[in-house]
């Protein structure tokens, strides 16, 4: 089950009693939920009962609930602004997994060898640290560099792209990622 999701509704563990209790106040607590073949397993911190939601009905109604709970915290996420004009491009796109080399395929318009070719030489790195395979599952809030070049006028500066996750959910049949995407920016040379 995606993290976020599972916090989300730890943190909000109260709405989802209620919810699976059909309204009902309940101060019981969850200790854990997933969702497994689009059936909802809940474990309660009183009696311990593990409860399988087997009509569709009740299934169809916690989804909505769940998507409804995770917008609300998407809504709740603010993005601080620093004043400095925007000059990033936000794209979404969907994609079937959250792999490295499927996301820069998708935001950098390359073939999927040229994606390949520049994880295996170094030439990405995510959250400040090299990678070197592109089965890496990206998160909400990754930060994604990739070399392009190195500045004419000074070895000690490069030019990289840079794509920032900012959110994904998750849908039957893949995954619906918003990133931020500058395509030249120029930095600090962590090649050499």
């Amino acid at each position: 089950m995606n993290k976020v999701l599972r916090l989300s509704l730890l943190r909000h563990s109260l709405g989802i009693t209620n919810i699976l209790r059909r309204q009902r106040p309940s101060f019981e607590k969850l200790i854990s939920v997933e969702i497994i073949d689009r059936k909802l397993m809940t474990t309660p911190l009183c009696n311990g009962k593990i409860r399988k939601i087997k009509n569709e009905k009740d299934n169809k109604m916690i989804k909505e609930k769940i998507a409804v709970i995770q917008e609300q915290l998407n809504d709740e996420e603010e993005e601080i602004d620093d004043g400095l004009p925007k000059d990033y491009t936000e794209k979404k796109f969907h994609t079937t997994s959250r792999r490295i080399d499927s996301i820069l395929h998708r935001v950098l318009g390359r073939s999927n060898t040229e994606v390949e070719k520049m994880i295996f030489t170094s030439k990405v790195r995510i959250n400040d640290g090299k990678i070197n395979k592109k089965a890496y599952n990206v998160d909400k809030g990754d930060q994604i560099d990739v070399f392009l070049s190195t500045y004419p006028d000074n070895d000690r500066l490069i030019y990289i792209s840079r794509i920032i996750l900012k959110h994904y959910e998750i849908k039957e049949n893949g995954y619906n990622i918003t990133v931020k995407f500058w395509k030249k920016m120029l930095v600090e040379n962590w090649k050499s």
